[in-house]
């Protein structure tokens, strides 16, 4: 009949046997060993005492010395040897290790217990055991009580009789001064000393025994005394060796010296034998862990992957022969179970080296997704990670290293891209604030940075475009554009490589580049399972919403109440969450957003105070660079299969447009009412002397301005998607508002200038020097610049300004005329007034004897007026020189003709009709080179005038004279040539070119 684990633990515990089925009496070699103790034990009787001959319980038994099996501790198995033995471990061999599973012996190791005898419990069963363990030591804690108390006494009085008789074994043949008082059995001295007695030996167990008893051996002592304590329980006679301590120390010493070199050299010999046999017979194994690392230095992954394989199969043939024994009941050979150990330790080794190596191939695989070295080029970065995939691969790791990159490629982009969205919003209202917070610049200086890029094309626009602190915030906004949807160094581009490559490893395009290993090896992670590649393209679509509704919030969203609304809701993650890079200003953090009532406080991109010349450049950079990303990411594969993914780059890149031309044009407009004034530095042109630098300034302004805002409104410069454009038309309301704005500068712009002409400036020319400049300006504006700048908006925008055009032509012929007449007016009235009253003077009248020989002072003093005019608008405006003489002789001629009218008595004689004809003549000769229709007109409506006063035999009379008249007046005009030349040399001048 089978017996049972708790029957076979008590006959090996009845018997002393290791097994129950032994093959030799265990008698046999206990009664050897204990004839060699009764021989030995014969030979000392003489010479020990009898009462030494009993060796004590510590002698007898060792300390460790315990049953060689008990049950569980724990309560879940009867035999602790049974449940060893089949765990395949045999402690009926070595009574040390068995010792350390024995819960009574010392040895005891709770570690190794646990982790033999329960390792495969769980913690719920664990819990139990400990439940049951807290039982038992409870009930044998109160049975041991119970035990003590109620033989109190009697331990305590056997104790006693015990001490008291070593105490007198000890100290037999001693002098009685030196002897303890014996303590008396139930005495009442001694009842009364029990409990210091008891208390005193508790300390330990051996206090009498530490006492040898030195002094009784001392050099004085008597020799009588010595005699009779040689036979007293001292340190040396109660173990009985005293007599052969010294000779076997002598043997001991020699014998060392003769045989333990042998002794020695043998047993290491046959320990070297030992060793070199297994390094022989198990050498490709205990090579394996040293290959391995030589092959993860040299960075082998196929050697790595090849010696890995090798690793598993010794470990699998190893398990095959711990199961086959296992199975069939077998005890493990000893080669078998030396095979076992060296390939455990091998396959630790090796475990422990490649799992390391991929941990460290999964970092490098994460740190893959920083920036790439600028050392490395686009085909090596892709090189090196691709052969990380694919040493994964080979080396059969759990999880899908495909999927495991492009999944925390996929995690890196959209933390990135909310950190850096986060980082550009929160910087540009903090620099869009502190520009706020600012008092209002000086118009007149930021005229200057207008007036510094008038030579400058719109594509060199430099930084002195605007302020430092404005250009400041454009730049941070173009890094920040940059950075985000820049195709080639932005996360646009990013989001692109992510979503081909791993289109390429779902189509299965990127696997090729593997080595062939990967293919033999069989791996189930080659490929993409459907859901991983569904998850892929969803995360691909999630990145490329991400990027257009960060770029939305940042050009359609208002600035933000409180800068805390900017940050993300998000918590930070596993793998740990960027750091944000912002600094808020030290001495005021908070930057509270100022209500000042401008309009550019409702956009977030437009820094306050900024000018449409720099404002326009980077804006049109901007829409450029968003237009070019809208269309890269409109031509990849996912989004073009998603039709609203397309639809919302499409209407990103036309709410953007909307939203920046909208800010243009109250920039344009601003810079048009207020800055284009501050042009006119009163500066001549280099080109043409006759205007200063204020009309070609304003023209290179318009044309960079114009050139931006035609880049705005068509996004020219972006490159367009074939298969999908995101870019569309401008919308009507976009070009109605590019087309007012530029018609309304013109006409802000024209009457700045007039307003500079007529305010007093700080400039050191009179208001008639600043009314001619204007003039000559407005001229040069009318002839050149504004037909020019017509031709460039509507051959930019497709468009015919024809109503714009005479209405601007209608509007600059009013200012001019305006202009000439608030210059001209007051020249006219001075001349006028000094005509009539010179007509109108009783001095004018010549004697009737005499004939007139010379005009009247009035003519010279009208003649040097209009020459001092003369002077002032050549060497002001020589354009305008014909024009203004000829208006002001018109204006002469009609105040002689009301002269004449209006002089009493009406009537004239001959000698006054010759006068007011020399007046006359005199005056229209002299100003000959400036006579228009008009003034002949007037001139033939004086002499009527004259003649309707004069009698008709003065007239008749007057015939006659007109010879003599002609000489006096060519002497005249001879004698005055050197006053008058100016007249006439403007007709030479005006000739010069003809020739």
């Amino acid at each position: 009949m089978p017996v049972s684990a708790d029957q076979e633990r008590r006959l090996l515990n009845h018997y002393g046997i290791s097994t129950i089925y032994p093959e030799a009496w265990p008698g046999q070699e206990e009664a050897e060993f204990g004839d060699e103790d009764e021989d030995e034990e014969g030979e000392d009787n003489d010479t020990i005492p009898a009462a030494a001959t009993v060796r004590p319980v510590s002698e007898q038994v060792s300390p460790n010395a315990v049953h060689k099996d008990e049950p569980d501790a724990l309560g879940f198995v009867p035999s602790v040897a049974s449940e060893l033995r089949r765990r395949g471990l045999a402690v009926e061999d070595d009574l040390r290790l068995c010792n350390r599973f024995m819960l009574s012996s010392t040895s005891f190791s709770p570690a190794l217990y646990l982790a033999q005898v329960h390792r495969d419990d769980s913690s719920e069963e664990l819990l139990r055991g400990l439940d049951f363990l807290s039982r038992s030591i409870a009930q044998k804690s109160a049975s041991l009580k119970v035990l003590v108390e109620s033989n109190f006494e009697r331990f305590v009085k056997a104790k006693t009789t015990i001490d008291h008789v070593y105490t007198e074994m000890r100290n037999q043949g001693a002098p009685d001064a030196s002897t303890t008082t014996t303590p008396q059995l139930g005495g009442g001295s001694h009842v009364g000393n029990r409990r210091s007695h008891i208390r005193h030996t508790s300390k330990t167990h051996s206090h009498f025994r530490n006492m040898s008893g030195a002094g009784v051996f001392a050099a004085g002592a008597p020799n009588g005394v010595a005699d009779k304590r040689k036979n007293a329980l001292t340190k040396e006679s109660e173990y009985g060796v005293l007599g052969i301590r010294a000779p076997l120390q002598e043997i001991i010493i020699q014998s060392g010296d003769v045989w333990g070199q042998v002794l020695g050299g043998k047993e290491r010999g046959e320990t070297a034998a030992q060793a070199l046999g297994a390094l022989e017979q198990y050498r490709e194994i205990f090579r394996l862990p040293s290959d391995v690392s030589e092959a993860v230095k040299a960075k082998n992954y196929e050697g790595v992957a090849r010696l890995w394989k090798s690793a598993q199969s010794y470990a699998a043939r190893a398990q095959s022969i711990s199961e086959n024994a296992k199975a069939g009941g077998n005890t493990l050979t000893d080669s078998e179970v030396q095979e076992i150990l060296v390939t455990a330790k091998m396959w630790h080794d090796v475990s422990a080296q490649i799992n390391a190596f991929k941990r460290h191939i999964r970092q490098q695989l994460k740190h893959s997704h920083g920036k790439k070295s600028a050392a490395l080029s686009d085909e090596a970065h892709r090189e090196e990670y691709m052969e990380l995939i694919s040493a994964l691969l080979m080396l059969a790791d759990d999880e899908n290293p495909i999927w495991e990159w492009l999944h925390s490629r996929y995690c890196f982009l959209k933390e990135r891209i909310e950190q850096i969205l986060e980082q550009t919003r929160v910087e540009m209202e903090v620099l869009r604030r502190s520009l706020a917070m600012d008092n209002r610049p000086d118009p007149s200086s930021l005229a200057r940075y207008l007036s510094k890029n008038s030579q400058t094309r719109s594509m060199n626009l430099g930084r002195d475009a605007d302020a430092p602190a404005v250009i400041k915030f454009w730049e941070k906004l173009d890094a920040a554009l940059q950075s985000m949807f820049s195709t080639r160094d932005g996360l646009l581009g990013e989001v692109k490589d992510f979503w081909e490559l791993a289109s390429s490893f779902i189509d299965g395009r990127a696997q090729k580049s593997f080595l062939a290993s990967n293919f033999a090896s069989d791996s189930e992670h080659l490929t993409l399972n459907a859901g991983d590649a569904d998850k892929l393209k969803m995360g691909t679509l999630e990145l490329v919403h991400q990027l257009r509704n960060g770029i939305h919030k940042i050009f359609c969203e208002k600035p933000a109440e409180d800068l805390k609304d900017l940050y993300g809701p998000g918590e930070p993650n596993a793998n740990g969450r960027l750091k944000r890079t912002l600094t808020l200003h030290a001495e005021n953090p908070s930057l509270k957003s100022p209500k000042k009532g401008e309009q550019w406080e409702a956009f977030a991109f437009w820094p306050p105070y900024s000018n449409a010349l720099s404002g326009s450049h980077y804006l049109a950079k901007t829409l450029t660079l968003i237009g070019t990303g809208a269309g890269n990411l409109s031509g990849l594969s996912v989004v073009q299969n998603t039709p609203e993914s397309a639809e919302s780059l499409r209407s990103l890149v036309a709410t953007v447009r909307e939203r920046c031309v909208a800010a243009l044009i109250i920039a344009w407009t601003a810079d048009a009412g207020e800055r284009c004034r501050g042009l006119e530095m009163w500066q001549r042109s280099p080109n043409r002397r006759d205007v200063t630098t204020m009309p070609d300034a304003f023209m290179k302004y318009q044309e960079n301005v114009l050139a931006n805002a035609q880049k705005l409104a068509y996004v020219s410069d972006a490159s367009a998607n074939a298969s999908y454009n995101v870019i569309v038309p401008p919308s009507t309301k976009v070009l109605q508002g590019i087309r007012s704005c530029f018609v309304t500068s013109l006409y802000k712009t024209l009457g700045g200038m007039v307003e500079n002409a007529e305010n007093a400036a700080s400039t050191d020319y009179s208001q008639n020097i600043r009314a001619l400049v204007v003039l000559s300006n407005l001229a040069y504006l009318r002839s050149d610049i504004i037909p020019k700048l017509i031709s460039v908006f509507e051959s930019s925008f497709s468009v015919k300004l024809t109503d714009e055009n005479k209405t601007i032509r209608d509007v600059l012929s009013q200012i001019e005329s305006r202009e000439f007449q608030a210059y001209a007016k007051p020249i006219s009235e001075r001349l006028a007034a000094i005509i009539i009253q010179g007509v109108h003077s009783p001095t004018w009248t010549p004697r009737e004897d005499l004939k007139p020989s010379d005009v009247r002072p009035y003519v010279y003093d009208v003649l040097l007026g209009l020459v001092l005019v003369h002077s002032e608008v050549s060497t002001t405006a020589p354009g305008l020189t014909q024009m203004i003489i000829s208006h002001l002789l018109e204006q002469v001629s009609t105040a002689l003709l009301t002269a004449f009218n209006t002089r009493q008595p009406p009537g004239l004689t001959l000698s006054s009709l010759m006068q007011a004809t020399l007046d006359v003549e005199f005056i229209a000769q002299t100003l000959n080179n400036f006579n228009n229709e008009r003034v002949t007109e007037i001139q033939g409506q004086i002499y009527i005038c004259l003649d309707e006063r004069t009698p008709a035999d003065a007239r008749r009379r007057l015939q006659g004279e007109l010879p003599e008249m002609k000489g006096v007046l060519k002497r005249l005009r001879e004698s005055t040539k050197g006053e008058f030349g100016c007249f006439r040399r403007e007709r030479k001048s005006r000739q010069a070119p003809a020739k």
